[in-house]
């Protein structure tokens, strides 16, 4: 009488459990109520070569109504300084860029948590998407009354000088929902400085 093959036995019913395994995975990534088959065996690609077209994650916040931004220009006498509140609201990660142009020579310290003794002047923001609304947990003030506070940035900016930028590798900061930020500028020269700034970001 032959003696039973228990390791040939045991490798059938690994193989056996293996292959189960795996088409109960197929059938439950086929049934996933988020998995568009459709969209996945038509993905866009390019006209010409055919390349697989993507968009990156700031742009993909474009497209989901998560992305805003707040741009325009201050003029100030000479020594004179200005401030703006970044207040989160929320529990989401903004991720943020700022981008400021000054036409004589300044100074912009980027403050995290100072003390806040009056918010300022709310501001308008845009959503980058029309066809959503513009509100974020994100609020920002001008000139608000602060103090104290860590200096994280501080940008020494000579006549016609830029600060910050929109590559987001080299300039995003993700500012943290439990503190508040203040970026403020000093006009070192005597003449008048046009400041344009851009402040643009996005929650995630």
């Amino acid at each position: 009488m032959d003696k039973p093959n228990y390791k040939q036995d045991s490798n059938k019913i690994i193989t056996i459990i293996i292959l189960m395994g795996l088409i109960l995975s197929l059938v439950l990534i086929l049934n996933y109520k988020s998995v568009n088959i459709s969209y996945i065996a038509n993905l866009p690609t390019d006209d010409i070569d055919n390349a697989l077209i993507t968009i990156n994650l700031p742009h993909h916040e474009i497209h989901e109504g998560e992305h805003f931004t707040l741009s325009n220009y201050i003029i100030l006498g000479g020594s004179a300084s200005y401030g703006w509140l970044f207040l989160p609201t929320g529990d989401e990660e903004i991720h943020l860029v700022i981008s400021a142009e000054n036409s004589v020579h300044a100074n912009y310290t980027f403050i995290e948590n100072p003390i806040i003794t009056n918010n300022g002047t709310s501001m308008t923001y845009f959503n980058r998407n029309r066809l959503f609304p513009d509100t974020n947990v994100l609020k920002i003030f001008k000139q608000p009354v602060f103090s104290g506070g860590l200096n994280l940035i501080s940008k020494d900016a000579g006549d016609g000088k830029k600060v910050g930028g929109s590559n987001r590798d080299s300039n995003e900061i993700i500012l943290n929902p439990n503190k508040t930020y203040i970026i403020y500028v000093e006009n070192l020269a005597v003449s008048d400085n046009t400041i344009n700034y851009i402040f643009d970001w996005y929650t995630h």
